[in-house]
């Protein structure tokens, strides 16, 4: 009886772990805010008594809130920020005339670092409240900003801008291996695959380089972390736009460069 019956079982339900990843992200998507009202020196909840679900909500949403607000979150990133400058500005001492050749590198990597701060400040926060499983560093000028100061000046300094670019990210993302992997990928195409360089057409051709490494990079990650098809495909696509729009962004500012502080780079040239 058993070899007949088994002979004739067959598999009526089969596990797919991509639908069950996509039904969980919508019913994550489908939870509604809580809003509530707290007024001045309202007490959520005295020492010794017992939590409620309304409490906790609470307590969760004011940390949320309190951790990118807050003056002491605000001191500590300087304070990060800071120390890291010191740090770079004591052991660059001997070398500093290499690294800024004049007061218009000085000018033009501190425009383009606060640029780049005040920018990925709003677009961290748009990404976090608006788009589901999207790569942060992807919607970032990243790249832009290394090709400008390797082609204008030299790839030291923008080395070191990428440090301090990527110590900023860190902090105010919270950290994460997907993040570090394409900030270092585009930042190290950015400054070394600028060298080849000639044509202006060669900017677009160092655009799809960065974005065919990120999108290897994210292949990698969907392997590493829980990411739908809907949403590799969506970083898979923006991982490619991002690397050319970066060239027509640093293609772009070139010009303005050049003309506002007279400066001669073989582009100008052709």
């Amino acid at each position: 009886v058993f070899t007949v019956v088994s002979s004739m079982l067959v598999h009526n339900m089969q596990f797919n772990a991509d639908e069950t990843l996509k039904r969980i992200n919508l019913a994550a998507e489908s939870i509604q805010p809580v809003f509530g009202t707290l007024k001045k020196d309202q007490v959520i909840v005295r020492e010794g008594d017992s939590i409620t679900t309304e409490s906790y909500n609470l307590i969760k949403v004011m940390n949320s809130y309190t951790s990118t607000l807050n003056l002491n979150y605000t001191i500590g990133s300087f304070l990060i920020q800071a120390v890291f400058f010191l740090i770079v500005a004591y052991f660059i001492r001997d070398n500093y005339t290499r690294i800024f050749p004049d007061i218009n590198a000085f000018i033009i990597t501190f425009m383009l670092l606060n640029f780049f701060f005040i920018y990925t400040y709003f677009t961290q926060r748009a990404v976090a409240y608006s788009e589901k499983g999207l790569l942060f560093p992807l919607y970032l000028p990243l790249s832009s900003v290394l090709v400008i100061l390797t082609i204008l000046y030299n790839n030291r300094l923008s080395l070191i801008v990428s440090l301090y670019m990527f110590l900023y990210v860190m902090i105010i993302s919270g950290g994460d291996y997907a993040i570090t992997s394409i900030f270092i990928a585009s930042s190290f195409i950015g400054i070394y695959g600028t060298k080849g360089l000639e044509k202006r057409i060669d900017f677009l051709v160092c655009g799809f380089a960065i974005g065919l490494t990120n999108v290897i990079i994210i292949a990698a990650i969907v392997l590493l972390k829980k990411m739908t098809t809907e949403q590799f495909i969506s970083n898979f696509e923006l991982a490619l736009v991002s690397g050319v729009v970066n060239m027509i962004i640093a293609m772009g500012l070139f010009p303005f460069f050049e003309y506002l502080f007279k400066l001669t780079t073989r582009f100008k040239l052709l």
